[in-house]
């Protein structure tokens, strides 16, 4: 039985690779990333939301050898719950994207992106010390993206943000 399952996920990925088209991207490009961020920890009976990301990317240079530079915007999210009392962190800013394929199907990736970190608390005491916390951030990220169509693909990606490590689904425009 495990076999067979091994095979037929064998088969999938192996059709799906078989679509897949170049991943260069060329000026006027446009994609949007849905992304769920790994890790976290229940803590107790509470519930934790994994931090969570939609960004969306426009290419604006392109050079065959050298990679491409997009420009776009980023928002993350993520929540804690516990015994009744919430605690939220959202970023919302603008990034830039380096992209360089490096296979016919697998581009590696740098974003930097500079924008607004707001902490929100249901307790008024945690509240008046994460205030303290909100304002102008940063985030760099380094990763790669497989496109198993000229459409869609996946990606991983390790940095600085409200994740470590995030997997995504990217989706061409």
């Amino acid at each position: 039985m495990k076999k067979n399952l091994i095979l037929v996920a064998a088969a999938a990925l192996l059709s799906l690779s078989l679509s897949a088209q170049s991943v260069y991207r060329t000026v006027g490009d446009k994609s949007i990333d849905l992304g769920v961020g790994l890790g976290g920890v229940k803590i107790g009976s509470g519930t934790i939301v994994p931090p969570v990301r939609a960004a969306f990317e426009y290419t604006l240079l392109e050079q065959r050898n050298v990679g491409t530079v997009s420009v776009g915007g980023v928002i993350n999210y993520r929540m804690d719950k516990e015994a009744g009392e919430s605690f939220s962190v959202v970023y919302v800013g603008p990034q830039v994207i380096y992209r360089y394929p490096v296979l016919e199907k697998v581009d590696l990736f740098a974003k930097l992106s500079l924008g607004y970190l707001g902490f929100a608390s249901s307790s008024a005491i945690v509240d008046y010390y994460v205030k303290d916390l909100s304002g102008f951030a940063w985030s760099a990220n380094l990763g790669a993206t497989y496109y198993f169509s000229d459409k869609m693909g996946v990606g991983l990606q390790f940095g600085r943000g409200l994740s470590t490590a995030e997997v995504f689904l990217s989706i061409r425009l």
